[in-house]
This record gives C-alpha cells, sequence and structure tokens, in this order.
C-alpha cells in the first residue's frame, strides 16, 4: 500500500507561489491561468493549486 504524507500549509497566497519555480504572481482571482514569467510555466489555475 502507499504510504501518503500530508503537511499542512498556511493556504494565503498558495496560488501565487510558482510550484515549479518557487517565485511570487501576484494575479487576481478571475485570472485562471498561472502564467510563471521566471521559467515558463502555464497551467491552469485551478490544477497548479494541487502541483
Amino acid at each position: 500500500m502507499l504510504e501518503v504524507k500530508t503537511i499542512a500549509v498556511n493556504p494565503k497566497n498558495t496560488s501565487q507561489d510558482c510550484s515549479n519555480c518557487g517565485e511570487k504572481v501576484d494575479k487576481e482571482l478571475n485570472i485562471r491561468t498561472h502564467s510563471g514569467p521566471h521559467c515558463g510555466i502555464v497551467i491552469d489555475r485551478d490544477l497548479f493549486a494541487f502541483a
């Protein structure tokens, strides 16, 4: 059986911190695509939240 470890984090700005490079990318809630200008990643914001 696969063991999964869960770590609690403060959710503030988690959809603005790039999971690919760690840089903060400010955006309003109506912007539904995450585009990382530092690393070039482009991903749907809802999918990005789980990355």
